[in-house]
């Protein structure tokens, strides 16, 4: 019986898992062409696909077709010139690559102590509940539309708040995770009043909050709840 793929969600940092959620930091993925599906596991993981990539691989193929075309005079040189052009393209595609372009993970493990720049949170977690927040605040048209969370904190928030891993996690920590899903609990709660005001105009049916209030609102719950992740982050 074949996995459960792997699910995109609108929060580019986030996807489902058939067992729960794998969150990644904001740092290294910066929006969805980061996040390619593997081959054998239908798993969406971290793809450095920028022109150096490119670049390693279209010297490795002009390796492994030019030297046998210039420099092969039977089959046998042929073949061996292609291993060896192939090999050739392959270092000078790796060492051009890594001048023009670094390894982004590896420059992320070298500044945070090693620490992987993911992270799996099992179904049962109490730190799914902010991943499945999350999602649902990012499905929002407020969202998505920049009305909510303008200096776009929503990705940070998660990260924040689930990349410390459990079996070290401290009662501090948990009761700061409590705090983050309250916050977004609240904050997808003034997500659909925003969409729901601007489906149906009823921005001016309720006197006692303005068309400003919300968006504030919403702004100041995300800056608490990101302040609460970064000093989780922060213990570790």
């Amino acid at each position: 019986m074949s996995r459960e793929k792997d699910r995109r969600t609108p929060l580019p940092q986030l996807v489902v898992t058939p067992g729960g959620y794998r969150a990644f930091a904001p740092e290294l993925v910066k929006d969805r062409k980061d996040l390619q599906e593997t081959v054998v596991r239908s798993e969406l993981r971290y793809q450095n696909n920028g022109p150096e990539d490119s670049l390693f691989w279209t010297m490795t193929i002009v390796g492994g077709i030019g030297l046998p075309l210039l420099l092969g005079t039977s089959l046998l040189s042929y073949i061996l010139w292609f291993v060896a052009g192939v090999v050739g393209g392959f270092v000078v595609g790796g060492v051009v690559a890594g001048i023009i372009g670094p390894d982004r993970e590896k420059e992320y493990r070298q500044e945070h102590r090693d620490s992987d720049p993911w992270a799996e949170i099992p179904a049962a977690d109490p730190r799914a509940e902010v991943c499945s927040l999350a999602e649902e605040i990012a499905e929002t048209r407020a969202w998505q539309d920049g009305i909510l969370d303008a200096p776009r904190h929503l990705a940070s928030i998660v990260w924040s708040a689930v990349s410390k891993d459990a079996a070290v996690s401290t009662d501090e920590d948990a009761e700061d995770v409590a705090v983050v899903t309250e916050n977004l609990r609240e904050l997808l709660r003034v997500a659909r009043d925003l969409d729901h005001r601007r489906e149906y105009g009823t921005a001016a049916v309720d006197e006692r909050i303005s068309a400003k209030e919300p968006t504030a609102r919403a702004r100041a719950l995300s800056a608490e709840a990101l302040e609460n992740g970064r000093a989780t982050r922060d213990l570790l």
